[in-house]
């Protein structure tokens, strides 16, 4: 007796190996549900920088400072405000300083940080207010200080570009 197999198989992989129709099913579900689930865990993440300002010398010292604002989905906006020595250079403990301020699209102070001084020799610091989590628009105004010898000098950065939170 003549005994027929029929088999259901209806693609082929790459490999010339057949697929069951069941296993491409699951194979469909399961790379979408994968697809989706790594579509939620994006994290919305950006960050806007003023122009770099440059002074000096202080005490024979050049410093650039810029101030940057960010805005994370999950965690809220954030400013933080940079100051470094030009030129790669390093400068002594507590001769560099930054305050971060940030604002909303209307110009109100929404938040602000502490001073934040460099507590050893520095190529640079940047100090930040913790996040602001209300929705809207949002930049950066910070506030730099550069030790002269007998006590700080201070100096405004200038204002990020607007961002959204």
């Amino acid at each position: 007796m003549l005994k027929i197999t029929v088999s259901y198989f209806v693609w082929y992989s790459k490999g010339g190996l057949p697929v069951n129709r069941k296993n491409f099913k699951m194979a469909i579900i399961s790379f979408f549900l994968t697809f989706l689930l790594t579509i939620s865990a994006v994290t919305v993440y950006a960050y806007t920088e003023s122009t770099w300002w440059n002074y000096g010398p202080i005490s024979g010292y050049y410093y650039s400072s810029a101030a940057r604002c960010y805005s994370n989905e999950p965690s809220g906006a954030m400013a933080t405000t940079c100051v470094q020595p030009q030129y790669g250079g390093t400068a002594p403990s507590g001769y560099m300083g930054c305050y971060a301020r940030l604002y909303n699209g209307a110009g109100y102070l929404k938040n602000y940080s502490s001073w934040y001084f460099n507590s050893g020799v520095s190529y640079g610091i940047e100090g930040g207010a913790s996040p602001y989590y209300v929705h809207d628009n949002y930049y950066s105004y910070g506030i730099t200080a550069a030790y002269n010898g007998s006590e700080y000098a201070y100096y405004y950065t200038y204002q990020s570009p607007v961002i959204y939170y």
